[in-house]
């Protein structure tokens, strides 16, 4: 059977947090009409670095296998936001050392994420996700459910973070790419663009707290912000943080 399996809907970003919605629809119209007990396989990759995730076949980091069934329409639909978010959390310890505390960071100490005075370099806020799509049905020949593996449709590379969008937050449809290419009206999400100091100037902390704080000596605050390619001439190199007295003077 050749492949003809195609996305009706996936997201409209490459970025996401994975509090949201993360649907995928595919439809396969020949095998579907053609076969049956037809099932849609889903293989979900989940892995540290972005390094390896276009070769989905030989990937090692496959986190589950699951398979959905056509619905009326001959379309498999999942939405796998509750399986990723099992694989982004929170990092609460720092990488480098502190100097605030004058205390390095070893196998003996580890600095708590808000003394740290430079970059955290953690690993767990964020991934990198890729999908594989095949279909099973009956094979009359044997007599069983197999795995028809010219099914196959891959995603593009996804970086998913410990993240959530509010439902108050705009959702954007369709629409062209900066590359010129129109997407569907089912692809959706929410732009992440403005939190990335490399798209937009400058760009947006991930936060809703007001620029203007106030504050007291000693006191110290954690600031986070997307970063994609930090080997470029846009990568963040430095944060500049402006002081007034009580007075308001600079």
């Amino acid at each position: 059977m050749s492949s003809n399996t195609e996305f009706l809907q996936k997201p409209r970003y490459s970025t996401l947090a994975v509090g949201q919605e993360i649907i995928f629809s595919v439809a396969n119209n020949i095998v579907v009409l053609n076969e049956t007990r037809v099932k849609y396989i889903v293989r979900v990759f989940i892995q540290d670095e972005e390094a390896g995730m276009s070769s989905l076949g030989t990937n090692t980091n496959l986190i589950g296998t699951f398979k959905v069934s056509p619905n009326n329409a001959g379309v498999g639909m999942i939405d796998i936001s509750n399986v990723v978010e099992n694989y982004v959390n929170s990092d609460n310890l720092a990488t480098n050392g502190s100097a605030v505390k004058q205390k390095n960071t070893d196998d003996d100490y580890a600095n708590p994420i808000h003394f740290i005075d430079r970059y955290s370099k953690n690993k767990n806020t964020i991934k990198y996700l890729a999908l594989r799509f095949t279909l099973e049905y009956l094979d009359t020949t044997t007599n069983l459910v197999t795995e028809d593996t010219s099914t196959w449709l891959n995603t593009d590379v996804y970086r998913i973070f410990n993240g959530y969008i509010k439902r108050t937050d705009p959702l954007v449809r369709g629409g062209v790419t900066s590359s010129g290419f129109t997407l569907p009206f089912s692809y959706f999400g929410f732009d992440l663009s403005k939190f990335n100091p490399e798209t937009t100037t400058p760009g947006l902390f991930l936060t809703n707290a007001p620029k203007v704080q106030y504050a007291n000596d000693g006191d110290y605050g954690t600031l986070s912000f997307l970063t994609i390619n930090t080997t470029t001439s846009k990568a963040v190199r430095k944060i500049i943080v402006t002081t007034f007295n009580s007075s308001g003077v600079q």
